[in-house]
Formats: C-alpha cells, structure tokens, sequence
C-alpha cells in the first residue's frame, strides 16, 4: 500500500490522495469499534464517493482493507495501526492523505461528513 500511494502521491500538484481502510468482521456487518453497522450502509457512502459530480478533481481514492478481525482486534503490532502517517485506530476510516483530516467510526456513514472531508 505504501508503495502505491507514494506513486499517486508523487505530483505535488495534484490533489491530495484519500485512503479508506474497513474491515470485513463476517458476512453482511462491519465493526466501528465496538459499533457493528450493515455493510450496505458503507456501501453506500462508498459508492457515492466514487459517483459524486461534485468532486471531479478530487485526485484518487484508494480503498485498503486492514484485515480479519482477528488481525485488527488481537495484533498490537499491526501495521495500520503502528504506521506514523496512518495511526488508524477504528474501522473504518477516511484519510485525507497528507493532512490531519479524517472521519472514522460511525461519522464516515454520514455522507454529509464525508463530502466536507472531500471538499
């Protein structure tokens, strides 16, 4: 992934890249911390993201996902959490790449939120 991202992210002229990390917990549900939440409602902010008329320019979105269960909630040690420039602490998240702006937790389901980050 950091790969990836430091190639879009290689023209400082263009806009700022953003990383959306989820996690699938089990068939139909993803957890917010300890929020579980149907997966169809970030579906649908997913989608709306990527067909929004209003952010033609908004540069890439890249979507990362962190893991089982499992390797988010019980590895102290997993990469997304101990990354400097991620500090990921709740799935999902929505980073605006090099700044300090994100939505995560149950505010990233609130599309409002999210076209704001976006702007």
């Amino acid at each position: 992934m950091k790969k990836k991202v430091a190639e879009l992210t290689a023209d400082k002229k263009a806009k700022k890249d953003l990383v959306m990390t989820m996690q699938t917990v089990r068939v139909g549900v993803w957890i917010v911390g300890n929020l579980d939440i149907l997966a169809n409602a970030v579906e649908d902010v997913w989608k709306t993201i990527q067909t929004s008329k209003k952010l033609p320019d908004m540069g890439c979105l890249i979507r990362v996902k962190v893991g089982s269960k499992e390797e988010w909630k019980g590895i102290k040690d997993n990469p997304f959490k101990k990354d400097e420039k991620l500090k990921i602490r709740t799935v999902p998240t929505l980073i605006r790449w090099g700044t300090t702006q994100r939505l995560s937790g149950p505010d990233i389901l609130k599309i409002d939120n999210v076209m704001i980050l976006l702007e």
